[in-house]
């Protein structure tokens, strides 16, 4: 069932004759001996103060909410409500596919548009049978409606800011709610892009809502009836901003602009890594004697992947993978066996270096270090147009164990 809740304010309210006879009617009108003359049904009037404007009759039918069935609707409107809902008639016959909230009305813009024109309306999505119920889109920082230019909400963002000594920065539509006193509504606002609001504030509602919202906001809504909107037309004009998100609607906010993803972090290192890199950072100050070398070989310029990369398939990968779960004895076991097969091999020397250094064995590892930039150095030298001299022969130095030192002349560099 529909409950109309007409606001009237001295207009022809005739029209309530074509509505069909399941429609229930209650007039809110003051007490003029005309005021429901010439209709030929029955309705419910009650009374109002001369002067009364239509948000408060509506806000009082809402804090004096008759009973009703949890599927009945009550739609409200004033008493000329064909200038922002022209379909409203054809509208009521199609109550079935009404939501719990629903716009009646559709924005300016499309009201004079030719029947032709508007069946290709592009936004038809909120329609109901073809016909537009769609809610108007506003900033509520500054009431703007968007899609053109509204002198009317312009006129209203003025004089609100004019009332309340208001800069233009505030955000109009939470300071309003704010004095309403529903603060969760005003933080929503705050946080939101668009709100929306049915145009002409003709909407209808479920039953099961309105006893919802009542419940839940009657202080707020005494407060707003008592001493907000009496003798106040910009707060009472500023309150139709306020009735779908009221009774539940959310307010919109945009997607925000597309970023890149964001870089993997880096992998954190557990305490007895973190030990080992300290140790090889000190063993590389001392090797390097804290200056940065130009001469330094290809591996200390790599990151442990890259190195890995150009290594051989094993055992190599095998002391790769020893390094990097913290096993610096076999990965220096392994790059030993590597630097036996092939003692030119860079990086087997490299990888001995570093997994020395892990253990805090710093000597044998700087010993490594020394070699790697001696023999950078000679690469560098043997590239420069010079005449030609015997380097001095290196001595053998210790890699580990006596074995591997009697072998060490094999691979020492």
């Amino acid at each position: 069932m529909i409950n109309l809740v007409v606001a009237c304010l001295g207009q022809d309210i005739r029209w309530i004759d074509e509505l069909p006879a399941s429609c229930g009617i209650r007039l809110h009108a003051p007490q003029h001996p005309d005021a429901a003359a010439g209709l030929l049904r029955p309705v419910q009037r009650v009374p109002a103060e001369e002067g009364t404007r239509a948000a408060e009759m509506h806000l009082r039918h809402l804090l004096t909410l008759p009973g009703g069935a949890p599927r009945d609707l009550t739609v409200f409107c004033d008493g000329q409500p064909f200038d922002a809902a022209p379909a409203l008639l054809d509208l009521i016959d199609s109550e079935d596919e009404w939501s719990d909230v629903q716009p009646l009305g559709s924005p300016l813009a499309l009201r004079d548009l030719p029947e032709a024109e508007l069946a290709q309306h592009p936004g038809q999505r909120d329609w109901i049978g073809g016909l537009p119920v769609e809610p108007q889109h506003f900033c509520p920082r500054s009431l703007s409606t968007l899609g053109g230019r509204d002198a009317e909400a312009q006129w209203l963002a003025r004089q609100y800011r004019r009332l309340h000594g208001l800069d233009r920065g505030t955000h109009l539509l939470g300071h309003f709610l704010d004095l309403c006193g529903l603060g969760e509504l005003a933080r929503a606002a705050r946080r939101s892009d668009l709100g929306r609001r049915a145009p002409g504030g003709i909407l209808a509602v479920r039953q099961t809502v309105l006893e919802a919202t009542v419940r839940q906001h009657r202080q707020a809504l005494d407060h707003v009836l008592e001493r907000v909107l009496p003798g106040q037309p910009v707060h009472a004009r500023l309150w139709e901003h306020v009735w779908l998100h009221l009774f539940g609607l959310p307010f919109v906010t945009l997607e925000a602009l597309p970023r890149p993803p964001a870089p993997p972090a880096p992998a954190r290192l557990d305490a007895a890594m973190a030990r080992a890199m300290a140790s090889i950072d000190a063993t590389l100050a001392r090797a390097t004697g804290g200056r940065p070398s130009t001469v330094t070989p290809a591996p200390f310029h790599l990151p442990a992947r890259a190195i890995a990369a150009r290594a051989p398939a094993a055992p190599m990968d095998e002391a790769m993978r020893a390094f990097g779960r913290g096993d610096f004895e076999q990965a220096a076991r392994q790059a030993r066996q590597e630097l036996m097969r092939a003692p030119d091999q860079e990086h087997s020397r490299f990888m001995l270096a570093m997994s020395l250094a892990a253990q805090g064995r710093s000597d044998e590892a700087l010993d490594q270090f020394e070699r790697l930039l001696g023999r950078g150095e000679q690469d560098m030298l043997s590239s420069r147009p010079a005449p030609q001299a015997t380097p001095a022969p290196s001595a053998p130095s210790s890699t580990g164990s006596a074995a591997e030192d009697r072998n060490s002349s094999r691979f020492s560099g």
